[in-house]
């Protein structure tokens, strides 16, 4: 029986024309199954310059206000990254720079808990030394009184003491109910959040379970912190859908764009707020601006968006200035509420 001439996708088997080179439904080139070595080469260089282009083409586009949506809008999609790998590519590199900038910051809480306790192990041997020659001065001078100056070391030395063996600790739960004790150095070093609890009789769930988050928040601050980070950048995705609807209800007579438009342009601008502040990271980090210019060039975030919106809504600048005021206010609103949760939420599962 002669072998079939008939032409078809070796992906999806569907037929293709004699002069096709490419499938009409999945879009794969057409081949025989061989694949030579300048085959190879030509689809890893083609691959490979066309991701270098898109990761270069939309983060410059994204310094024109409103362009790279405008763009995405018309329909021109393959020569960017897509809206929200865009928006995830920002984001980890963000959250990246913030851990990496905060990897050198002193946590004093749990090391300075530390060094107490080292400091009152130290204490404990030298008043165990003065005691030891103040019943020396007693038992070889039984008539005389212990000379001033010993006596007033021992006492600024016992004073001191007092002030390390233990830590104050208060923690309140609820309007009449509150935790106020202090709590032994040494154990705060060597007992567990359990065994602490157990030990100084700390009661019910709500009272147990913030006594036990404080302590592993006092002996564990950095681990919490990098945690912390991990759920901030969570946050951000939760808040991604809630500004487009912002966008949605002060241009709700705009007939033009639905939810995933206004979600478009949710992805965009704020992968160009985080990209921008990457790179005010990097520069910071090596020093070559100050900590005070990431909150003096806020303004300038807020310009954008202004922008942005003149641009991609196509409204005149008192109405989008009006919009861009209510928008800022709520999602500062929100933003704050989830902000505030995420921290209780993350102190209560650390």
């Amino acid at each position: 029986m002669p072998e079939s001439k008939e032409k078809y996708c070796r992906n999806c088997h569907y037929p293709l024309p004699p002069q096709s080179n490419f499938c009409g439904d999945c879009g794969q080139k057409y081949t025989t199954g061989r694949v030579s070595i300048r085959q190879l080469l030509e689809e890893f260089i083609g691959n490979y310059f066309n991701l270098d282009s898109k990761l270069l083409i939309s983060p410059l586009h994204l310094l024109q206000p409103g362009r790279l949506t405008n763009e995405y809008f018309k329909g021109r999609h393959q020569r960017y990254i897509k809206p929200l790998r865009l928006f995830l590519y920002a984001t980890l590199l963000h959250f990246a720079l913030i851990a990496l900038l905060t990897s050198d910051m002193d946590f004093k809480i749990g090391d300075g808990m530390i060094e107490q306790g080292h400091k009152v192990e130290g204490q404990q041997e030298v008043l165990a030394v003065l005691d030891s020659l103040h019943q020396n001065h007693r038992d070889s001078f039984p008539e005389q009184i212990d000379p001033p100056v010993l006596d007033s070391i021992t006492k600024k030395l016992h004073h001191k003491y007092q002030q390390l063996d233990s830590i104050p600790v208060e923690f309140s739960f609820g309007n009449n109910d509150s935790l106020k004790t202090k709590i032994s150095t040494k154990d705060l070093m060597l007992l567990s959040p359990d065994d602490l609890t157990e030990k100084y009789g700390v009661k019910g769930f709500w009272g147990q379970l913030i006594f036990k988050q404080g302590i592993k928040l006092i002996k564990d601050g950095e681990t919490f912190w990098f945690f912390l980070i991990g759920k901030f950048s969570w946050m951000t995705f939760l808040l991604m859908p809630i500004f487009a609807f912002l966008l949605m209800l002060f241009y709700i007579r705009h007939k033009k764009y639905y939810y995933v438009e206004h979600l478009i342009f949710t992805f965009h601008f704020h992968s160009f707020v985080f990209l921008f502040y990457s790179a005010l990271f990097l520069l910071y980090y090596y020093d070559i601006i100050t900590g005070y210019w990431l909150l003096l060039v806020l303004p300038l975030v807020f310009f954008y968006l202004y922008k942005a919106m003149r641009k991609v809504y196509q409204q005149g600048r008192l109405k989008t200035f009006i919009k861009l005021n209510g928008l800022l206010f709520l999602y500062f609103v929100t933003f704050s509420v989830i902000f505030v949760l995420t921290i209780v939420l993350s102190a209560a599962i650390f």
